[in-house]
């Protein structure tokens, strides 16, 4: 009886032992929206999941020139296996990049990507595989998120992509230039309208898919610093202004993203300066209105109302809760008396410290940095409960009304919650607060940007002090009001309306004009004239890609969504960019010879961000559980606890 039992068990565990590697095999597959680094995605039988495919090596050249960088990602992938594969290359861009370029290339041949509208670059590519011809496509996905469509990659066959983009360099009383490296998943809230599941797979080498690294660094102006805070940096100094920077390792891990900043010598007045292109039949002009140094010019101290809000998630386990309670309180540990203030924790649901907000007296102080240290991370990350917590706050006559917002941002519903920043936000600023290794910074950037604030990025417990510090500073500085610009001449500006000077962040400014123009103003009671400084191409890009931006902003004031789709198509296409409605697509005339029918997936896993926090089976807390398997853990331990079970003694005949 005893080894009847030990069979049915065992058959049991074995059913149990396959249904969880079954399982764990679907793990493994991911969607597009998965993916935030560099790497090739083939296809499955399951429809929408894909798996990765093998790549040798990426490398990534940046030119800085001004406040202009040009960005080369080239990635070589190798298909090891005896048969063809049709795949999907993914990889994160900064939010505010311009993809402009895509070159895909095999053995001695270049195919050089045309711009087209989505649905037909879509088609050429599909029209091009289904002749088995290889062909690329690319496509936006998200504003931060990129895909290239490979078609016929044939056995034991190389592919070389090559994107280059553009984007603008951000500045915070410092320059910095983020380059995104590493995957971290997305939480999306039960019934949310969103594309992104919750990345369901495990990492199984921290050193998968090495990157080499070269920046040309030509500020134009007299540097204090340059430093990179998440790597060891070589400098090699090329003129008074120009630095050639690479990591100290030949090749580092895309298990984090690579930041280099640099800090110029400001003056205790407001500053600016422009650069200019001619493009066809107009000018396009970018200005920018640099703040004074916040050391040179001390900050008036106004009576503020601050709501903190901080994620405890699951995902926000390990270091990047550590980081968040730290930023939490130091921030805490600045409040003046005349300040009201707030806290709100937020993971599954959403709970204050205070009924409504308190004066910052010690006592209360001092309450909140005990409440706050005790909290611990688990759980989802029902965002949208505690911003409508935060913004419903009442607000006193004559305070600044704020909300410091510190997360990880890795949300599916980014959409949902811009809109719902932009119905309530009144006369609020929303300050994001981006930590960990990999923070979702197209939702940090856009969430500040609808809550005319700003976002920081905090990737290690040693940033916290320097970097709240800094934010601070700008918190409690005056508003500078009053800005103009006066063109001459027809203009198209974006911004269209010229926004605030706020102390430790510049003002920036796209237009289109006419003719090359000089702009005038006022900073307050202080007049400026800014004459462009320098020719630099690319200008007539960023102007384009602001546009875009407030076309897509439009749409959640009333616009009409197919006009706006048909004016981003139209950009697109005269300045050759990547949009969610343009894409680039490139077609070898040369037939392949391959099948398409017999190209079949392969499987390789990919990297989380280091210190990665809070996943259990490599998933995201979710609000529903995997029924099935929890059913047949529970035969299992029924089963083995019958096995272990002493048998009856045997009767006796009589």
């Amino acid at each position: 009886m005893r080894a009847a039992r030990f069979i049915t068990t065992a058959v049991f565990c074995a059913a149990f032992a396959v249904a969880v590697t079954a399982q764990n095999a679907e793990v493994e597959s991911v969607s597009i929206d998965d993916m935030q680094f560099p790497g090739l995605l083939v296809k499955t039988t399951q429809p929408g999941r894909f798996m990765d495919a093998p790549s040798v090596r990426t490398e990534i050249s940046v030119q800085v020139r001004g406040i202009l960088a040009r960005a080369l990602v080239r990635q070589r992938f190798e298909n090891a296996s005896d048969h063809c594969v049709e795949a999907i290359y993914v990889f994160p861009l900064p939010d505010d990049a311009t993809v402009d370029e895509m070159r895909m290339k095999i053995g001695p041949r270049t195919i050089t990507g045309e711009i087209q509208e989505r649905a037909e670059a879509s088609r050429t590519y599909e029209a091009a595989k289904s002749e088995g011809r290889r062909a690329s496509l690319l496509e936006q996905h998200r504003p931060n998120l990129f895909t290239v469509s490979v078609a016929s990659i044939g056995s034991r066959e190389s592919v070389d992509i090559e994107i280059e983009y553009q984007q603008t360099i951000t500045f915070d009383r410092r320059f910095s230039l983020r380059i995104p490296l590493a995957v971290a998943p997305r939480y999306t809230p039960s019934g949310a309208d969103a594309s992104l599941p919750p990345m369901r797979r495990e990492p199984r080498h921290p050193k998968r898919n090495p990157v080499a690294l070269e920046i040309d660094l030509d500020s134009g102006i007299p540097l204090s610093t340059i430093a990179s805070p998440t790597h060891e940096l070589q400098q090699v100094p090329l003129s008074a202004t120009r630095t050639k920077l690479t990591p100290r390792d030949v090749e580092i891990a895309s298990d984090r993203d690579f930041e280099l900043v640099w800090t110029p010598r400001l003056g205790a007045m407001p500053q600016s300066a422009s650069f200019s292109e001619i493009a066809g039949e107009h000018a396009y002009t970018l200005v920018m209105l640099f703040p004074p140094d916040l050391a040179a010019k001390p900050a008036a101290v106004l009576p503020r109302n601050t709501t903190f809000i901080i994620d405890t998630s699951g995902s926000m386990g390990g270091p990047s809760i550590e980081q968040a309670k730290q930023a939490l309180l130091t921030a805490l540990k600045r409040l003046h008396s005349s300040d009201r203030f707030n806290v709100i924790a937020f993971s599954d649901t959403a709970q204050t410290l205070f009924g409504e907000g308190r004066r910052a007296d010690p006592d209360v102080v001092e309450d909140a940095l005990r409440w706050v240290g005790n909290l611990e991370s688990n759980g989802g990350t029902e965002m949208m409960s505690a911003l409508q917590l935060a913004l419903a706050e009442s607000n006193h006559s004559g305070e600044v009304r704020q909300v410091v917002f510190i997360t990880d941002g890795q949300v599916g519903n980014e959409s949902q919650i811009f809109q719902a920043i932009r119905d309530h936000l009144g006369n609020a600023r929303i300050f994001t607060i981006g930590i960990g290794a990999a923070p979702n910074s197209f939702f940090m950037r856009n969430a500040a940007r609808a809550g005319r604030g700003t976002f920081t990025h905090i990737g290690d417990i040693g940033e916290v002090e320097s970097k709240m510090t800094e934010l601070f500073h700008k918190l409690e500085s005056p508003v500078l009001t009053g800005l103009t610009v006066d063109v001459e001449g027809k203009a198209e500006m974006w911004p269209e309306s010229v926004p605030d000077l706020y102390a430790g962040e510049p003002v920036v400014i796209a237009l289109r004009t006419p003719a090359a123009t000089t702009l005038r103003g006022r900073i307050a009671n202080q007049t400026f004239t800014a004459t462009p400084q320098s020719s630099e191409a690319g200008i007539a890009k960023i102007w384009a890609r602001r546009k875009i931006d407030a076309l897509r902003d439009s749409v959640f004031t009333g616009a009409d969504a197919e006009n706006v789709r048909k004016e981003i198509v139209a950009l697109g296409l005269a300045h050759h960019l990547v949009t969610e409605h343009t894409s680039l697509v490139a077609v070898d005339t040369t037939p392949s010879g391959i099948d398409p029918r017999s190209c079949n997936p392969e499987l390789v896993p990919i990297n989380l961000p280091a210190g990665w926090g809070g996943l259990e089976q490599s998933a995201l807390p979710q609000t529903a559980t995997p029924a099935t398997l929890w059913i047949l853990i529970g035969l299992t331990l029924l089963l083995v606890s019958l096995l272990l079970s002493p048998l009856p003694a045997a009767r006796g005949e009589g």
